[in-house]
C-alpha cells in the first residue's frame, strides 16, 4: 500500500527532524560554538538585543560629599529583522515507486536529508562569513555577516552599511569591531600584527575564545609555526575541524571565511569572543518542516525545512578582525 504524504511527512518527523539542528551547526566551527553555549529561542516582530553602553554612577568620595543618584540611561537595544531560510526536498512519482512502504522511503529520506543538512549549512555560512561588500545590510534577506558586525565607524571592510542592528557606528563608535590591516602599512600579518589585534580586543580577563580563516591561510599558519609547536589538544569542539593555536585560544580553518588566493587582499583571521555573540532563532521556526504535498503540474511531491532567526551581537567591539593581508604572508603570524 502506498504511503499517504502525511506518512511520509511523519517518517521525516521521527528520524531526523529532531536531530538536524545539531547536524546542520555541527557543520560549522562558528555555529558549533554558538550552539554549544544554546541557542537563543524568541518570537516577536523584530529581534531586540539589549546592549549596555554606559556604567552606573559612582566613584571616589569624602566623607561628607553628596552622591549623585540621579538617574541615568545605560541601556539601549539593538533591533535585528528576521532572516528567513529554507530547504526543498522533492521526492519523485519515480523515487516512490521504486522505494514503496516505511523502509523504502526512509532509505531514500536518508539522502534526501543529508543534501538537506549541506545545502542548509552552506546558505548559512555563505552568508554569516561573506566578504564586505557581499554580507547583507540591515534590510537585506540574508543573516548578517561577521565582516557587518565588526566594521568600524570608517567602513574598512566595506561592508553594505556601518549600521548595525539600527545603531550606526559612525555616529556611536562603541559599537564598532576591532579591525587590524595587515597589510604593507604593517608589514604585513605578521605574528605581532595579529597580537596588535588581539591588543585591541582584550580587556582584563574578557578576550576572544575563538579564531577562524580560511584552511589554505591555517596551514600556512601552522607550517609557519612548527618550530613553536603553537598546537592544541582537539577538545569535543575542535572534532572534525582543522585547528591551531594563537595565544591559547583554537584557530579553526572554515573554507567558507575570505581568501585563499596568493594575490587576494581580502584575507580575513576573525578573533571572536561568542560570549557577546548569539545566534538567535525563532522558537516557532527552527528547522520546522513544512508537511509534504503535491504540486498540481508534476508528478513529485514536496516538502519544505524552514528557519528564521539572525547572528547577532550584543558588543561587537568584543571582537576583532584582522583584515587584507596576502595568504603567501600568512607564514609570518
Amino acid at each position: 500500500m502506498a504511503l499517504t504524504y502525511d506518512n511520509i511527512t511523519a517518517i521525516t518527523r521521527k528520524y531526523w527532524l529532531k536531530q538536524f539542528p545539531q547536524l546542520v551547526y555541527d557543520q560549522s566551527p562558528l555555529f558549533k560554538k554558538l550552539a554549544a553555549k544554546g541557542t537563543k529561542p524568541e518570537s516577536g516582530a523584530s529581534i531586540m538585543q539589549p546592549v549596555m553602553y554606559a556604567g552606573l554612577n559612582g566613584g571616589a568620595y569624602s566623607p561628607f560629599d553628596t552622591f549623585n543618584i540621579s538617574g541615568k540611561e545605560i541601556l539601549t537595544a539593538a533591533n535585528f529583522n528576521w532572516k528567513y531560510y529554507q530547504v526543498g526536498i522533492v521526492l519523485s512519482r519515480d523515487e516512490l515507486l521504486k522505494n514503496a512502504g516505511p523502509e523504502g522511503v526512509k532509505k531514500v529520506m536518508d539522502a534526501k536529508m543529508q543534501m538537506a543538512k549541506v545545502t542548509m549549512t552552506e546558505n548559512l555560512s555563505n552568508d554569516a562569513l561573506a566578504f564586505g561588500a557581499n554580507g547583507a545590510s540591515d534590510s537585506g534577506s540574508e543573516m548578517h555577516s561577521l565582516d557587518n558586525m565588526l566594521e568600524d565607524a570608517a567602513g574598512s571592510l566595506s561592508a553594505p552599511q556601518t549600521t548595525y542592528g539600527g545603531i550606526d557606528k559612525a555616529t556611536y563608535a562603541w559599537w564598532a569591531g576591532k579591525t587590524q590591516d595587515g597589510g604593507a602599512a604593517d608589514d604585513g600579518p605578521h605574528y605581532a600584527t595579529l597580537n596588535r589585534l588581539w591588543g585591541q580586543i582584550v580587556d582584563g580577563n574578557i578576550m576572544p575564545n575563538l579564531g577562524l580563516m580560511h584552511p589554505e591561510s591555517l596551514t600556512s599558519y601552522i607550517a609557519g609555526q612548527q618550530s613553536q609547536q603553537r598546537y592544541m589538544k582537539q577538545t569535543s569542539l575542535d572534532a572534525g575541524f582543522m585547528t591551531a593555536e594563537f595565544n591559547g585560544i583554537p584557530i579553526m580553518g572554515d573554507r567558507h571565511v575570505s581568501g585563499n588566493s596568493s594575490t587576494t587582499t581580502e584575507n580575513r583571521v576573525y578573533l571572536l569572543n561568542t560570549d557577546y555573540i548569539d545566534l538567535v532563532v525563532h522558537r516557532d521556526e527552527n528547522f520546522r518542516l513544512e508537511p509534504f504535498a503535491k504540486p498540481v503540474d508534476q508528478a513529485v511531491i514536496v516538502g519544505h525545512i524552514m528557519f528564521a532567526g539572525e547572528l547577532t551581537s550584543s558588543d561587537p567591539s568584543r571582537s576583532g578582525v584582522l583584515e587584507d593581508f596576502t595568504y603567501t604572508d600568512i607564514t609570518g603570524l
